[in-house]
């Protein structure tokens, strides 16, 4: 691999995690880099630094959506729908009313994802 290309790789993974700071959804920030999941899921399987910064993005996702809930608060605003996503993001702290139903359609979901990128990509997201 070139330096050039090296820096272009590192230019692209820098975008994806500044926009995934932004917007916590992986297929938005990977558009705005002008990647495909399949790289970003590589680079989460074998880049141990970008899967580290990848983990701090996600904070700072979280840490902006408090921010919004606190700035909502002292203004009036209802933050319901924030608070949904804190308790979907953050659930240590925010907490989650796990119901059965719930529970088993999120693992099928789950597994559906992991089995249509092992299908797509032969790489396993988790």
């Amino acid at each position: 691999m070139t330096h050039k290309s090296k820096r272009k790789i590192n230019q692209r993974k820098r975008i994806f995690l500044q926009e995934f700071s932004k917007v916590g959804v992986i297929s938005t920030a990977a558009d705005k880099a002008g990647l495909s999941l399949r790289t970003i899921a590589q680079w989460i399987q074998h880049d141990k630094t970008f899967y580290e910064d990848l983990h701090e993005a996600k904070l700072r996702f979280h840490d902006r959506i408090e921010k919004e809930i606190v700035d909502r608060i002292f203004v009036g605003k209802n933050g319901g729908l924030l608070r949904l996503k804190l308790q979907a993001e953050i659930p240590e702290k925010y907490g989650r009313t796990h119901t059965p139903h719930r529970d088993a359609a999120r693992r099928a979901w789950d597994e559906l994802g992991r089995g249509a990128a092992r299908e797509a990509n032969d790489v396993p997201l988790s």
